[in-house]
């Protein structure tokens, strides 16, 4: 290799540096230095090198064209073969180290302006792909074109997914998808993006794409499919000294481990209400819905992962090994790893469900009752509570109990309304033991004090009962309102902030045009791991255990709720959502969103520097997380 500095040659540098993606050692003089001409004799270790680059086309190139400046690079001219050519000092005071390759004929060099930094190891683009989608070549002005075959990584320009969420709010377009067919190829991108100077390129691993206002999207950046990996659920039953468990891939779905839990008599303790979700997703979130209470939160159930961090490291890592990468990347919203296998706690599963609903027409009875149920965790399994604001959500909360519902009219007229509420509480029954469940919930419904003739019961079997969602869910798709927007809003409120939430929840929206469901229950701060990055609200009071998660899940039907309407829905719930974070009430969001990174500092308040110094240790160039919360940086590579 020589380096030419204005006609000039300069030293070859040997010495020897790691190489991130081997086991041994890579001499200097294979790394690009500014004004290097780099031969593919130079690019001998492994197999041969090329440069993958990324281009935020609307940020990095929007003022550079084709050939500027070439004149005064005298190695650079050859515009007429197809190549690009760009003033080198322009580019590196726009901070964009990439250079020209060469496309016919087959690249003999590559120059590399400024370019302090190892390759990546590994072509790139697959044949058929650079046959099919040239033009993302030349958009993004840099993937090496070679006529020979890129591999392992194949990236593909766009999916009819990669910018698209159940929220349908955000549309965010990626530069590129990777659908990974193994954890190492996640671990070769983000190793050579962390170990490049390409800091304004973030990275979404996208599960199942059910986050609301884009945290799996990566506008001109990278999103990783992960439903490309393969499932691979393993299910260990325990012994008397040790639990039974599964590995399951982290873009596996909920819905695939519970069918073949089910095969060995078993299924994960805590779930979430809609099962066609990724084990990584809800994961890196937290995972909540009625079990909570008793089990804690999917967060809680987890015995192991495997991690690939922000620097491309593939991690084993529990609570007794590399622990602090473990309790990081749970509840981490993607900010510190991303999650490739997990090891779920399992427990026997029951054959039946005695499933029960109780109406209220009081909100502190119905607070206080709920109160009661989650105070019984030896025989009360789970327990959810909703509001009802019109025959819409009574009727949408009620699929599963079609019959006599009969106070409709009661519930709203033109002139006034009324707000019900409902508890819905289950118990497993494994029929193979001598309780007998009714008995239970008699003794129960005893101690509670719901509308004496709104009180209904309903056996089911367990694999219905956990996915009673996917019977709306496809009641929905055949009326055309599934794929609709949601402006979901999902908070922690405190125990003693909960009645003043209710208030200024009604205080902003109207009840009688309102579409969807408001759930609202309670779950209990000591079953959290406070060493994981999951936000809970702070107690206001001593000995406040009690913490209710409110979802306000509306939808948005297009067909008669406008542009102009949905952003209504959205003004209001970040009022909502403001007067609830008050000191007032104390509430933190769950799915968090955020507009800005004080408003994100206020969210994690006193874990704000451990925060950081997770995000520092095992994400430094703030790749990951579609930088929502912190900004990429063009700080040097460490």
């Amino acid at each position: 290799m020589v380096c030419m500095h204005a006609g000039q040659p300069l030293a070859t540098h040997d010495r020897a540096v790691a190489d991130p993606h081997s086991s041994g050692m890579v001499p200097t003089s294979i790394l690009p230095m500014a004004g290097c001409h780099i031969t593919k004799d130079d690019l001998s270790y492994s197999h041969e090198t090329y440069l993958l680059a990324i281009i935020k086309e609307k940020e990095w190139l929007r003022d550079i064209k084709p050939g500027n400046g070439e004149s005064s690079r005298p190695s650079c001219g050859n515009q007429e073969k197809g190549g690009w050519c760009w003033d080198d000092c322009t580019m590196q005071s726009m901070g964009i180290p990439l250079g020209k390759v060469q496309h016919s004929p087959p690249p003999q060099n590559i120059w590399f302006p400024g370019l302090p930094m190892p390759l990546l190891p590994a072509p790139l683009v697959n044949k058929s792909y650079r046959r099919n989608h040239s033009s993302f070549v030349t958009k993004y002005h840099g993937i090496p074109a070679s006529p020979m075959d890129f591999r392992p990584l194949s990236f593909l320009q766009s999916t009819n997914t990669s910018s698209l969420d159940f929220g349908r709010i955000k549309f965010n377009s990626p530069a590129a998808v990777l659908r990974p067919q193994s954890p190492k190829e996640i671990s070769l991108l983000l190793g050579f993006l962390s170990a490049s100077s390409f800091s304004k390129v973030t990275v979404a691993a996208r599960g199942a794409g059910h986050s609301i206002h884009g945290q799996a999207q990566a506008l001109d950046g990278i999103v990783i499919e992960m439903d490309s990996l393969p499932s691979n659920i393993s299910i260990h039953k325990g012994t008397e000294f040790s639990p039974s468990y599964a590995d399951v891939s982290g873009g596996a779905l909920w819905i695939e481990l519970l069918e073949e839990g089910l095969k060995f008599g078993l299924a994960p303790r805590s779930w979430t209400d809609y099962l066609y979700l990724s084990i990584g997703g809800t994961l890196s979130n937290g995972g909540i819905s009625g079990q909570t209470f008793k089990y804690g939160p999917q967060i809680s159930n987890v015995l192991q992962l495997d991690v690939v961090t922000g620097k491309g490291d593939q991690v084993a890592c529990s609570p007794t090994e590399n622990s602090e990468l473990f309790y990081a990347v749970l509840g981490g919203l993607g900010q510190f790893g991303i999650i490739t296998r997990a090891r779920i706690l399992l427990q026997d599963a029951p054959q039946k469900v005695k499933w029960v609903r109780a109406f209220y027409d009081d909100f502190n009875t119905f607070i206080e009752d709920q109160e009661l149920l989650v105070a019984m965790p030896n025989v009360v399994d789970y327990v959810e509570g909703f509001m009802l604001l019109n025959e819409q959500s009574l009727h949408s909360s009620s699929l599963a109990f079609p019959s006599h519902l009969e106070f409709n009219r009661e519930l709203y007229s033109k002139s006034s309304y009324n707000v019900y509420f409902c508890i819905e509480f289950a118990i497993h029954d494994y029929q193979a033991k001598t309780t007998n469940v009714e008995q239970v919930v008699t003794e129960i419904s005893r101690k509670m004090s719901y509308i004496p003739s709104h009180f209904y019961s309903v056996e089911v079997s367990y694999f219905d009962f956990l996915n009673r969602v996917r019977g709306e869910e496809l009641h929905l798709r055949s009326r055309g309102l599934w794929e609709v927007p949601h402006p979901w809003l999902n908070m922690f409120v405190p125990k003693s902030g909960i009645k003043d939430f209710k208030d200024s929840l009604l205080d902003n929206i109207s009840p009688s045009d309102f579409e969807g469901l408001v759930l609202m229950y309670p779950i209990l701060r000591d079953k959290w791991d406070t060493n994981s990055s999951a936000v809970l609200p702070d107690a206001r009071e001593a000995g406040e255990e009690v913490v209710y998660i409110v979802g306000v899940l509306r939808t948005a039907n297009p067909a008669t709720c406008s542009t102009e309407c949905l952003n209504d829905i959205r003004l209001s719930h970040r009022r909502v959502a403001q007067a609830a974070s008050s000191p007032r009430i104390g509430a933190k969001q769950y799915l968090p969103h955020h507009l800005s990174q004080s408003h994100w500092q206020h969210h994690f308040g006193r874990r704000w520097d451990q925060f950081m110094a997770r995000k520092a240790q095992f994400d430094p160039r703030h790749i990951l997380g579609q930088g929502i919360i912190l900004p990429g940086t063009n700080a040097p590579r460490p």
